[in-house]
């Protein structure tokens, strides 16, 4: 059922009367301090306290409005939606736990307790048997499942049930992803109540192995699906298709999903997750659920692999020369290996930039553990006194809020147009000003001509931004910006806080900013890259790229002879990257023995072809020899 309401009231004390004291103190006081709603918050709210009946009222009853108690919700990421969900769904337990404490249990979980061989407690009348079954619930029942597709995304959603929550430190969250420890997580499971579990489906399912984690799932009162889209896009359907084998059906349990896009796929996971009465809430403005329109975006082209860093660096340039100390880039690249390889050339090269380095470089990628990704990520998010860049894989391209990004950087093709759309999403919001860039090789244009044919790119060529960079270091040099008077010390101490970094003492910028400059930069921060972690960065590029061989209208022996191209050209290589004959035959670039000789000899209908193989059959062939199929 399509709902996209009246206009309803957004101050947030329109709440006071319909969700629990401690709940209303949270999101008024101490810690969000709100006093308005966003449009999907007042949608969704709206909704209560009727919707906080999940596991008391059955999903078939509907509303007051005769419509359904499940929703499907669009919404953007960074609206306000994960509060949106979370209300309601604490809301729901509060009001089972307060049922419990008189006796009337869920559904699912008097099942739950029939299925455990504890039947005949539900039989008795005693105290005793009362307050087993209440213990039983309070410890062992399940209030909320929110689904994520992203450790990053859960961790973000798990904090912010945690400050909801303030106020009340008997209802608990539990935190399931993967990179942090499975028995402390194995542990709390065990120990405390399980109110509130975030968790992403991989993790969930490897400890659904275990009956302790998977029987309690019977009784959960409220499913979310956050970031629906890209839990689909992440391949994780199969698992959430078992994870829900292992809830209350749909009649006995609320479920709420969301998503930034409706599609088929959107639609299908949604007949099989909602009940067939269920409620469309469209929180997505008419026109602007693709992207964001007002965001400048630029795409350039390279025809030299040996100058992707070089450009990367100029368009970072430009931001740290248009916002100054606030630039704060995002920096997206295909794989992890080509993700740690370009945070450590960055990291060396940005004596060039404008505030050379004391420009804070940051990396994240799946690498490193969960608690690692925590501390970058708060860090980047915090970084306030000098511009800040962060190289990262797409582990945050969806569902992290990152505020104030004035940049966003894309090296390479990304894995798909929605991710594409995702990655943009990172700068420009709450209606900020934004810029993004994607930075390809020629022999990747057809991705956009393809795959991005809706979007607003402009061209952009390399020598116009050299020169727009070029204008702007040398503006900045010229300006007449007075020193900052130095502050008396007291004792080994400074009495002001941490100085902010300012452009004015960091000139000259324009001598550091030039082509030669940069290139010697870069050349010398390759040849820092350790062998192994070359090899690394060939090897994912071929796995990458090696699936979208179509896409790209390549042939996968050009293909191949590209990717090695651009790994010789950006880790540093002495020599250039070559597959073995196992990868040859994974890939489908080798060809069978007899075959090959009818190549020697020249009588192969596709001997001519066969020339463009390069590496695949040992043939050394630069890109700039070969003709290629241009797709503008």
């Amino acid at each position: 059922m399509w709902w996209r309401g009246a206009v309803l009231d957004t101050a947030i004390e329109s709440l006071r009367a319909n969700v629990q004291p401690e709940t209303y103190r949270a999101l008024t006081q101490a810690p969000f301090r709100f006093t308005q709603m966003t449009d999907v918050q007042s949608r969704v709210l709206a909704l209560l306290p009727e919707l906080g009946q999940a596991g008391l009222v059955d999903t078939e009853v509907p509303l007051s409005d005769a419509e359904g108690r499940d929703l499907l919700v669009k919404a953007r990421t960074g609206t306000g939606k994960t509060v949106a969900f979370l209300v309601p769904a604490i809301e729901s337990r509060r009001r089972a736990l307060d049922a419990a404490e008189h006796g009337q249990w869920t559904d699912a979980f008097q099942k739950f307790v029939e299925a455990s061989g504890e039947g005949k407690l539900l039989l008795s009348d005693t105290p005793r048997a009362s307050a087993r079954l209440l213990r039983l619930f309070q410890k062992r029942s399940v209030g909320a499942l929110i689904l994520s597709p992203t450790r990053e995304l859960a961790t973000q959603i798990a904090n912010e049930a945690r400050k909801l929550l303030s106020h009340q430190s008997h209802l608990n969250v539990h935190l399931l992803v993967g990179g942090n420890d499975r028995r402390v997580q194995c542990d709390a499971w065990r120990k405390s109540s399980r109110d509130v579990v975030v968790a992403t489906p991989g993790r969930l399912m490897d400890l659904m192995k275990d009956v302790e984690f998977r029987a309690p799932l019977a009784t959960t009162q409220t499913l979310v699906l956050d970031e629906a889209d890209m839990l689909l896009e992440l391949g994780f359907r199969e698992d959430i298709q078992h994870i829900i084998q292992a809830l209350p059906p749909t009649s006995k349990r609320a479920t709420m999903l969301f998503s930034a896009t409706i599609n088929p796929n959107i639609e299908a996971i949604a007949r099989a997750t909602l009940h067939r009465n269920h409620r469309f809430i469209d929180c997505v403005p008419p026109g602007e659920d693709v992207v964001h329109t007002r965001i400048p975006q630029y795409v350039t082209t390279l025809t030299d692999p040996a100058k992707v860093y070089s450009h990367v660096l100029r368009v970072v340039a430009r931001d740290q020369l248009v916002h100054g100390v606030r630039s704060k880039v995002m920096v997206f690249f295909s794989t992890t290996r080509q993700t740690r390889a370009a945070a450590q050339v960055l990291r060396k090269a940005s004596d060039t930039l404008p505030f050379e380095q004391a420009t804070r470089v940051f990396d994240i990628h799946s690498d490193m553990d969960q608690s690692k990704r925590n501390k970058v990520a708060t860090r980047f998010r915090t970084c306030t006194t000098a511009p800040s860049v962060l190289v990262t894989s797409d582990v945050s391209a969806r569902g992290v809020d990152y505020p104030g990004v004035t940049q966003v950087v894309q090296v390479g093709i990304p894995s798909s147009p929605e991710i594409y759309v995702h990655r943009v999403g990172r700068t420009g919001r709450g209606n900020r000003d934004g810029r993004t860039d994607l930075v390809l090789m020629d022999w990747e244009d057809a991705f956009v001509t393809w795959d991005l044919q809706h979007m607003p790119l402009q061209r952009l060529a390399p020598a116009d931004l050299a020169r727009e960079v070029e204008q702007r270091a040398t503006d900045a040099d010229a300006a007449d910006v007075a020193p900052e008077p130095q502050q008396r010390l007291r004792g080994a101490r400074s009495v002001r806080p941490r100085r902010e970094e300012r452009l004015a003492d960091h000139r000259p910028t324009a001598p550091r900013l030039t082509a030669t400059s940069l290139d010697a930069a870069v050349a010398h921060a390759c040849a820092g890259i350790d062998a192994e972690l070359s090899r690394g960065v060939f090897t994912s590029l071929i796995g990458f790229y090696a699936s979208r061989a179509s896409t790209l209208r390549l042939h996968k022996g050009e293909l191949v002879e590209c990717v090695a191209s651009l790994a010789h050209a950006t880790t540093g290589a002495t020599e250039r990257p070559r597959l073995s004959p196992y990868m040859q035959r994974q890939l489908g670039v080798h060809k069978p023995r007899g075959e090959a000789r009818d190549v020697r000899r020249g009588r192969s209908r596709g001997a001519s072809r066969d020339k463009s193989w390069g590496d695949a059959r040992g043939v050394s062939r630069s890109a700039a020899q070969r003709p290629r199929r241009r797709a503008f």
